[in-house]
């Protein structure tokens, strides 16, 4: 049987926020993909697309035509793609998305593209004119179905089943990178998100991992 994973061949994850039991029961991650090309003024891992990692059905999505940089008060999660697993066990959201490849009823297998990473919806840094594809990232959300109270189902951490081929957990002090930030003289301090202080890892060192 092989791994779910939940980006193509050839991309890694960078996770800006991890999953927290009723405080933030997601995972938030950035999907980056070496043969996208570096902009200081933009982070253009917009549009990087993300696979499902198991077969699966679309029950629910909304794609609505956007421009890069979409920011809707009314709309917190923006685009947004829902899938259930062949087997009727796991429920997966994928929020953000500028753009989803599927529509409900459409079934699939693991390893296909379901949609793609933008910053659709309340995204924090918030896209600007100077740069309109901040906030950039993928939030998803996975629950156990038929367990819990009522059956209902509950949330879990998506990076207990799924390989998310993490190349940076921007919440995981032990990594090597770490020691680089301080050599560069980064003060964690001096970003006002986490998403910030990933997107100069990525750049500084992406092409060197």
């Amino acid at each position: 049987m092989k791994t779910p994973v939940i980006c193509p061949k050839g991309s890694r994850v960078v996770v800006t926020q991890g999953f927290k039991p009723e405080i933030h029961e997601s995972v938030d991650f950035i999907i980056w993909d070496d043969k996208l090309s570096h902009d200081d003024n933009k982070f253009l891992t917009y549009g990087a697309s993300f696979v499902a990692p198991f077969d699966f059905k679309v029950v629910a999505e909304e794609s609505k035509e956007k421009t890069v940089g979409y920011y809707g008060q009314d709309a917190p999660s923006g685009g947004y793609i829902d899938i259930v697993d062949s087997t009727g066990k796991f429920f997966l959201h994928f929020q953000h998305n500028c753009a989803n490849r599927l529509k409900v009823g459409d079934v699939g297998k693991a390893g296909d593209i379901i949609g793609y990473m933008g910053n659709a919806g309340q995204c924090l840094p918030a896209p600007t004119p100077d740069y309109p594809v901040d906030g950039t990232h993928c939030h998803l959300t996975m629950a156990l179905l038929g367990v819990g109270p009522n059956g209902n189902g509950i949330r879990v951490d998506p990076r207990i089943y799924i390989d998310f081929n993490t190349w940076y957990d921007g919440e995981d002090s032990s990594k090597e990178l770490d020691y680089e930030r301080i050599k560069w003289g980064l003060d964690r301090k001096g970003f006002k998100t986490m998403w910030e202080e990933v997107v100069w890892l990525i750049r500084r060192f992406g092409n060197k991992q």
